[in-house]
This record gives C-alpha cells, structure tokens and sequence, in this order.
C-alpha cells in the first residue's frame, strides 16, 4: 500500500463531483476500494487533501552525510567506529 498523490487525490475527486460512482472511480483509475473510499470521505468531511507531515524521529543524517561516512567507512573498513 503506498499514499496516494496530490494528482491522483484530486483525479478521485474530480471524477466524484462529475456523478461517477465510487466503484466506476475504482474501475477507472485502478485504485484501491480504501484508497478511493477515505479519499471521497476526507473531501466530504471538508478536510484537506494535502500530504500530511508524517510523525516520527527525524534523521541524523541527510543524503549527503549518508554518502560521505559511507566513503569514509569504505576506505577505512579495517578501523573500527572509534577510529574513524
């Protein structure tokens, strides 16, 4: 299962306001029954379609520090964490 996008979000939506029944909207985009369902649910409630935030512990590191300890670990691979 993977969230839907914006795009794809407002394609639901857009089909719904034109009168296509939820079960056309599914066999048309090829969306999941939840997906299709809880998206024309949220738009009915008056809620936002946007992405929201996701909680969670945010990364130490960004790509970039990723790619460079990944370097660093590759050409050291003999030493241990402490000595790097």
């Amino acid at each position: 299962m993977y969230d839907l996008t914006e795009a794809e979000r407002n394609q639901i939506i857009g089909l719904f306001k034109g009168g296509a029944t939820r079960q056309k909207i599914i066999k048309m985009l090829g969306f999941s029954r939840t997906a299709v369902y809880r998206t024309i649910q949220i738009f009915c409630e008056g809620k936002s379609l946007e992405t929201q935030p996701r909680s969670g512990r945010p990364k130490l590191l960004n790509c970039q520090h990723q790619k460079t300890l990944k370097k660093i670990v590759k050409t050291n691979n003999r030493q241990s964490a402490e000595q790097i």
